[in-house]
């Protein structure tokens, strides 16, 4: 299998530099036929990205910035092999790789649809068009973490470091968007977007080791503050959704392999049950 990694030419050599010392550090548990390092110009909010054309069995890897703002190695490394988990479990668990391609048809076809309707503004369109992407990809997300666990052990303790700070920074730039943006209609999507950071964080603890109270304890209060924002956005039938509902949408194990797809549908589905906003 090829695994390409792409990033701004001004990044490469660091990033080629991560590449090699990470494969003096790890065995990995799945076969790299050839490793291709490649300048495009990409931006994004994001660390980084995966691309996963399944038919062919190729992985792509978009490393934005913020990846390379994040030191020290340890910590940062933490999002590269994130990043490889993802192959991991495309690799190992069949049904995986088809929801990936599955949630991009549906968010199409659910983004057509909408649009054609035209029931919101055109910033409100990208946004709830990103946000139910986001929502079909969470147990993606949660089945990587827990791959990350297992297959990379000896980095487990500097992921939650780095997943912490992620949260951390995720908070701030929450507060600064509020603040920014006032579109028409936001205030029906925003919840979801506070929700999914929600999920991530209680199913991040459960994968935690029970007796690894420090860092227990940190989460929860990351889990706390996101509670009580969505407490000031959220109706009460809203909030009681989530809140019931917790534990269904961070039930996901890579081993054996287990999601259910259709609590993420319901979840992504409602998040488009807002009023009609032009």
């Amino acid at each position: 299998m090829q695994i390409v990694l792409l990033s701004n030419q001004k990044n490469n050599a660091q990033l080629k530099d991560d590449l090699l010392r990470l494969q003096k550090e790890i065995v990995f548990p799945f076969t790299v036929s050839d490793w291709v390092i490649e300048s495009q110009n990409v931006n994004s909010s994001k660390h980084a990205e995966l691309i996963w054309d399944g038919k062919r069995k190729k992985a792509t890897v978009k490393f934005y910035s913020r990846y390379f703002e994040v030191s020290p190695w340890e910590k940062r490394i933490t999002t590269f092999l994130h990043e490889l988990s993802h192959i991991g479990i495309f690799l190992s668990v069949a049904k995986t790789s088809d929801w990936y391609d599955r949630r991009l048809r549906l968010a199409d076809n659910r983004y057509e649809t909408e649009v054609n309707e035209k029931r919101y503004n055109s910033d409100m369109a990208k946004f709830v068009f990103g946000q139910y992407l986001e929502l079909l990809e969470l147990p993606l997300e949660f089945l990587a973490e827990e791959y990350f666990k297992s297959e990379f052990p000896d980095f487990f303790n500097f992921r939650k470091d780095a997943y912490y700070a992620l949260k951390t920074s995720w908070e701030n730039s929450l507060k600064e968007w509020t603040q920014e943006t006032k579109w028409k209609g936001s205030e029906y999507v925003v919840p979801y977007t506070v929700y999914s950071d929600l999920l991530r964080i209680r199913h991040f603890m459960k994968n935690i080791e029970k007796d690894d109270e420090e860092n227990i304890s940190r989460f929860y209060l990351a889990y706390q503050k996101r509670k009580g924002i969505l407490k000031e956005l959220c109706s009460e039938e809203l909030l009681d959704y989530f809140f019931k509902n917790e534990n269904k949408f961070t039930n996901v194990a890579v081993y054996p392999p287990y999601f259910n797809e259709n609590h993420f549908l319901e979840l992504a589905d409602r998040l488009w049950s807002f009023p009609w906003t032009n």
